[in-house]
């Protein structure tokens, strides 16, 4: 027997994400055209808001095959006039089948949208690519003097370090209508280049790019000077914390390693200036019975915990030393360095700039910390010392034991000798006023903040009252999203502002942003 089948799988409704917003859409065949409802995140849109002009059946395809064959044959035997008969029965059933995936949804292109793959038959694949691609995002901004901002963008790929691709800016020209001759030209030209994305599989988060350079270039397109930000994305710890600096003249070298991750390499015949921030990693000395505080004197090193081996480990990040160093190209450099000194607490306690003959260190004293009102970071003195020893020196002359705030600061000129500027709070603890001392004419400038009624959360008026004037700037806002709808100045100057249904800014008074659709 021969037996041949074969079928078609059909779906006439599916749950499937056709925009890309990681929200599954309704889609469902109508004669022969699919028809998607979108997804809004309370419930599905009930118009046809989307009639494509294709369906994706069928679905799938099977095949199969099956052959059923039998044969028996039986050989007569006599023995002592008794006949006997054995019979051999023999069977085969092969069989095959396949099953095709005839048309599915997938990101194939990599552009982190989904696209529509056919199989037409063994050989040939037909895409429908999603055109979603750079869709909503900024594309321009004109200013009410005509200079404009046109910015582009393209796909960073995806690779082992960062599976998933991202779409960065490339591109920036800025247009100036009112440059000459004499002053250059009209558009200046940026482009930028990402380089290392990570994505951490443990923490399951993007940690960004390593490397970010924003390129000047000429007019003939080539590269006349750029700037480079490393950062750490590769410890939870440091994640997002610049590492180095650097402005170069011209083009620099990078290697590239499909397998590995970019290096880049700059001369310092061709840098302008650098700058270097060293981190260290403290480790915490553990309590039950009080609160955690920080082993001043560990370093953990900056690849502590890297691909979670800690599990649970506990880490503080804290910036030690910053260094800036001036090339200019010339036989001689100009430095300086930064240090911070922290306490068991994570304060700030002592700040030393040197270099460049600008040298002073800052000590900074803090009032008794009170944990049961989470009082911590209150300061009580800052003193101030460059490097002839003159001292200058702020202290905190009284503030609210409650709740923390600052209500005095003494700024002093000599022994025994200050001014005060005084601070008032809200019931609520929103600032009120600020008062700075009596100038040289016997007068005090007055700046009263002035809150929305119904959130009081949002500064609508601010008050500068001196020497009888007042100076009043305003401002409205949107409660329900907490953004800006009108501000006017001191002068009366009005400016509005009109968002999206993304709470995007797309314009203000003269000022028009578009995006791209």
């Amino acid at each position: 027997g021969l037996s041949i089948g074969i079928g078609k799988a059909l779906t006439g409704i599916q749950l499937v994400d056709m925009n890309g917003d990681g929200l599954v859409d309704f889609y469902r065949d109508v004669n022969g055209n699919g028809v998607v409802n979108f997804n809004k995140g309370n419930g599905f849109d009930l118009t046809d808001s989307c009639v494509l002009n294709f369906n994706i059946n069928p679905n799938s395809k099977s095949t199969s095959l099956s052959v059923n064959g039998s044969f028996a044959f039986g050989l007569p035997i006599s023995i002592f006039g008794t006949c006997l008969k054995p019979v051999v029965n023999l069977s085969l059933s092969p069989n095959r089948a396949v099953n095709n995936t005839k048309t599915t949804i997938e990101d194939y292109d990599g552009d982190g949208y989904p696209d529509i793959v056919r199989q037409e038959d063994e050989c040939t694949l037909q895409i429908r690519r999603s055109k979603i691609k750079r869709t909503n995002k900024l594309k321009s901004v004109i200013t009410p003097l005509g200079a404009e901002y046109t910015v582009d963008y393209k796909l960073a790929p995806s690779n082992y370090d960062m599976p998933n691709s991202k779409w960065v800016v490339s591109k920036l020209d800025v247009f100036d209508p009112y440059a000459t001759t004499d002053e250059g030209p009209s558009t200046m030209n940026k482009q930028f280049e990402f380089h290392n994305g990570r994505y951490d599989r443990r923490e399951r988060d993007f940690y960004g790019f390593e490397y970010v350079r924003t390129i000047d270039l000429q007019n003939d397109n080539s590269v006349y000077r750029q700037n480079i930000d490393r950062y750490n994305n590769m410890s939870y710890y440091l994640n997002g914390m610049l590492k180095e600096n650097y402005v170069v003249k011209g083009d620099i070298t990078v290697n590239q390693d499909v397998l590995k991750r970019d290096s880049i390499t700059i001369s310092n015949s061709n840098k302008y200036s650098q700058l270097s921030n060293n981190y260290v990693l403290r480790a915490p000395i553990v309590s039950t019975s009080t609160q955690w505080i920080i082993d001043t004197s560990s370093n953990l090193g900056e690849d502590y915990d890297i691909g979670g081996t800690k599990g649970n480990g506990a880490a503080y990040a804290q910036k030690v030393e910053s260094s800036t160093t001036i090339y200019e190209f010339g036989s001689t450099t100009l430095a300086n360095t930064e240090s911070i000194v922290y306490d068991e607490y994570g304060r700030v306690i002592n700040y030393t700039k040197s270099g460049a003959g600008n040298d002073y260190t800052s000590t900074i004293t803090y009032q008794t910390p009170d944990f049961t009102k989470n009082l911590l970071l209150i300061p009580d003195q800052i003193s101030v010392s460059d490097g002839s020893g003159l001292l200058r020196k702020r202290k905190v002359g009284s503030y609210d034991s409650n709740t923390g705030a600052i209500t005095s600061i003494n700024t002093y000129t000599s022994v025994g000798s200050y001014f005060t500027t005084s601070l008032s709070y809200y019931s609520n603890g929103n600032l009120h006023t600020v008062t700075t001392p009596i100038d040289q004419d016997g007068y005090s400038k007055i700046t009263e903040y002035t809150y929305d009624p119904s959130q009081e959360q949002f500064i609508t008026e601010i008050s500068n009252t001196y020497n009888g004037e007042n100076y009043i700037s305003t401002a409205e806002y949107d409660p329900k999203f907490g953004v800006m709808t009108l501000s006017k100045d001191i002068t009366g100057n009005e400016m509005t502002y009109t968002y999206d249904q993304k709470v995007e800014c797309y314009k203000s008074r003269d000022l028009r942003i578009q995006h791209i659709h």
